[in-house]
């Protein structure tokens, strides 16, 4: 997904009433060989991209592989549910590469309610 040194823009939907599961993997640009020196990632959703309000800190639901280069989301439901954002709101994603911090994603989080027919 995300290469070297480009934000890419990302909507991130979270459908009540199931887990959020997400693998996010890291490449180069120029070659589409896979990022080395993964070390760490963190995610937050805010309410704006200015805001200093976090909704949900996504930092203890990533797992990061550096020789796969992923990063990978993972949020039960009852976490989804519990959530009651109701505006569109702003999230991001940064990684560690070889002891380099990088912003790889950024852009709308999108809640969608639980609704049954």
């Amino acid at each position: 997904m995300a290469g070297d040194n480009e934000v890419d823009d990302y909507e991130l939907v979270i459908e009540q009433g199931k887990p959020l599961t997400r693998t996010f993997t890291f490449t180069v640009t120029a070659t589409g060989a896979l990022r080395t020196g993964l070390t760490a990632a963190e995610a937050r959703i805010k309410p704006t991209a200015e805001s200093a309000t976090v909704l949900l800190d996504l930092d203890s639901y990533l797992t990061v592989d550096g020789t796969a280069a992923t990063a990978v989301l993972s949020v039960s439901k009852a976490i989804i549910d519990a959530l009651t954002f109701t505006k569109p709101a702003r999230w991001d994603m940064f990684c560690t590469f070889a002891g380099v911090r990088e912003k790889m994603f950024k852009g709308p989080a999108r809640l969608v309610p639980n609704v049954t027919d």
